[in-house]
This record gives structure tokens, sequence and C-alpha cells, in this order.
């Protein structure tokens, strides 16, 4: 032996190393050495760690809308008008809601609106901003329709001429257009034709109050919610008490004008309420000052000076010469002298006269009513002008 280690046996087929590198070759394989990192898993951590970094940017974010949306703001002076318009999208009202110093940051007032689902309730109308607003206010706000309101008030005892001209005066239209629609026979029966069918025109039924109206409410929405408030004053309760006497929505309503008209004393109302409700039993004329004034004003005359002839003008209206109640309202009324005809004073009164201080004497009979009309209508005035 000369301790040579003898002839080296041959390779198993296939696992030669040029072979076996050439057949990952053709596999289009590549061998990498040991503890070697793909391509691939490094695109894997690449992504990993850009969205890990997205997520903390939009943890971020969001951090900062919240903080935004949860802190008042206020950039203007004083109060400021704001209108929505139809149709305006969510992004253009963030970028003029923070160009009018309303709310702080656009991008996070719009993620606000959709994050609460409001995108869909957001109103449109002409809203105020007079004080510093988080933007979930601002946002809920107009989603809630808070629209800017301006007071308007009605006095009791107008009739329709003088009620366009108060609506006018507080900025609500002009009053021929008011008066118009006031006494447009289309728009009476839309709105109360089915409570009074009867009824040409809304005098009576145009509900003294104040309400909160937008600025830019129309002529016909000015009625509409003056209109409305009648409505709901007459609920049940007062319809069964009409019923009892056997009376129709009008002629409560024409009463109740002439009630208005006669005293300023809410404690009297029932009292003169009985006064009349006495006459017609009996079948007296009403012989109502007020009424002889409507039909004066009907016919064009715009005082309050009633004449001896004036008693003797013919005119449904004319109570001194027609009796029963007349045709129709005479003015607008309150809800006191509405109740005092529906829920009058039990008395046995027949007749009343001035006192020159916004409450009246009562009589029985013609006889004293005569000696209290000389106390108050002839010795006061010649007392005061001595």
């Amino acid at each position: 032996m000369d301790g040579s280690r003898g002839p080296v046996p041959p390779a198993p087929a296939g696992l030669a190393g040029p072979v076996h590198r050439q057949r990952f070759r053709r596999r289009g394989l590549r061998i990498r050495p040991r503890g070697a990192v793909s391509p691939g898993r490094w695109l894997s951590v690449v992504v990993g760690a850009a969205i890990v970094a997205a997520a903390f940017g939009w943890l971020g974010r969001f951090a900062e809308y919240e903080r935004s949306l949860n802190s008042p703001f206020a950039a203007h002076d004083g109060a400021v008008a704001f209108r929505v318009g139809p149709g305006s999208t969510v992004d253009s009202l963030a970028e003029r809601l923070e160009v009018a110093g309303i709310i702080r940051d656009a991008a996070a007032f719009a993620w606000g609106v959709e994050d609460r689902a409001l995108d869909r309730r957001l109103q449109a109308g002409l809203y105020r901003f007079d004080e510093p607003l988080t933007g979930f206010e601002v946002m809920e706000r107009i989603a809630a329709g808070q629209v800017a309101t301006v007071s308007l008030t009605i006095p009791e005892g107008l009739d329709l001429a003088a009620t366009a001209a108060a609506v006018e005066r507080q900025g609500f239209g002009d009053a021929a257009v008011l008066e118009a629609l006031f006494r447009d026979e289309t728009s009476t029966r839309r709105l109360i034709g089915d409570l009074d069918p009867e009824a040409t025109d809304l005098e009576g039924y145009l509900f003294p109050s104040t309400y909160r109206l937008s600025p830019e409410v129309k002529p016909a929405e000015v009625a509409g919610v003056l209109v409305g408030q009648f409505r709901r004053l007459w609920n049940a309760e007062r319809q069964a008490l009409g019923e009892a006497r056997s009376r129709s929505l009008r002629e409560l309503a024409t009463l109740a004008s002439i009630v208005e008209k006669e005293t300023g004393s809410a404690p009297e109302r029932p009292r003169i309420a009985s006064v009349f409700w006495n006459r017609l039993r009996l079948g007296m004329p009403l012989q109502s000052d007020p009424t002889i004034l409507y039909a004066m004003r009907r016919n064009g005359y715009r005082g309050n000076n009633i004449r001896r002839d004036d008693l003797r003008m013919e005119s449904p209206w004319n109570t001194y010469q027609v009796r029963g109640i007349p045709p129709g309202p005479i003015s607008s009324f309150g809800l006191a002298a509405f109740d005092a005809v529906l829920q009058p004073e039990e008395t046995d009164f027949l007749y009343f006269v001035s006192r020159n201080d916004g409450t009246h004497e009562f009589s029985r009979s013609l006889g004293e009513h005569n000696r209290a009309v000389r106390r108050w209508q002839v010795e006061y005035f010649r007392n005061r002008r001595r």
C-alpha cells in the first residue's frame, strides 16, 4: 500500500456541482448565500413600515381634527350672517365657513360632518353666528336648521290693512303686497276654508302674537304662520264650547273681534261678551261703535269719529241698524277676547259706556244707561274744560 486514498468514487448522477448549478439556472433561480434576505421580504418590510407610519400619521391627524372641532373658535367681529345655499357640497361649505372666520379648519369640519353622517342633513338657509362655537356646534346648528330669526309682533285689534302695515314696518315685506295676499280668496280657502267656508279673506284669522321668523320669509309664509297659530288655538276644547252655543267659528270670531275692539281691559272682556250674548238672546241690535267704524273704513274713511248720521249708514256691519252678528270679523283678536266669547260672565247687563280710562260702566236698563252716558260722556268732559 502506498497510502493513497485510492480512486475517488464517481458522484451520483444529478448531484455533480456544475450540473446542479446549471439546473437552477435553467429554472430561472439563483443560489443565494446562506442567511441572505430575498427582495420580496425587503419589500414587505418596507410596505409594512409605510403602513405603520401612515397609521400613526392618520391617528395624529385624527387627534388634530378632534382638537380643532372641540375648541370654540371665532375669527369674526360681531354677528355674521352666513347663507347655506341649496345643493352646497360639504367641502365648499367648509371652505366658506373657514373664510368667514366661523370655523378654524375646513378639512377638520368636512371630516367631522362625514364622521357624524350629517352630510345629508345639512339644511339651506340664512344662519347667524355671533359667538365662538366649536366646529361640532356649527355643524349641528346647520344640520338642525337653526336659521337666523327676527321678531315680528302683531298687536291685537288690527284689521287687514293695519296688519299689513305693521308687518311692513318690521321689515317683512311690502304692505300692498301683503294686504292683497290677505284678501286673496284662493289663499284664504287654502289657509282657513276648511274651518270657515264663508271666509273670503283672512280678516280675524291673522292671530296677534310675537313670532320669530326668518328675515327672508315670504309674504305667503307670514300669512301661513299667523293663520297657523289661530288654527292651533282652535282646539278640541274651544270647539266644544263653540258647539255648545250653536254658533259657527265665523260667528264666534266676529263676536271676539268686536269684544277686542270694545275694551282694552282684559278683566272686562267676559262682561262685555255677556252684554252681547244677552242682547242677541233678546233680539236686540248689538249697537257696537267699532262695527260702524269698520263699515266706514270699508268705504274709505280713515278717521275715528262717528257722527249721528253714520249710525244710519247702509252696511251689513252697521249693528245699530242690522240685528244679529255681522257677516264677518272686524279685526284680529287675542286669546282673552276669544275665550271671553266662549265663556262669558253670567250677567243681566244690556248696556255699557266708557269711563274714559279704558274701563266701562255697565247697566241693566236704558234708564241706567242714559244716566251713565250723561255722567261719563257729558259731565266728565264739561268738568275737564273748566
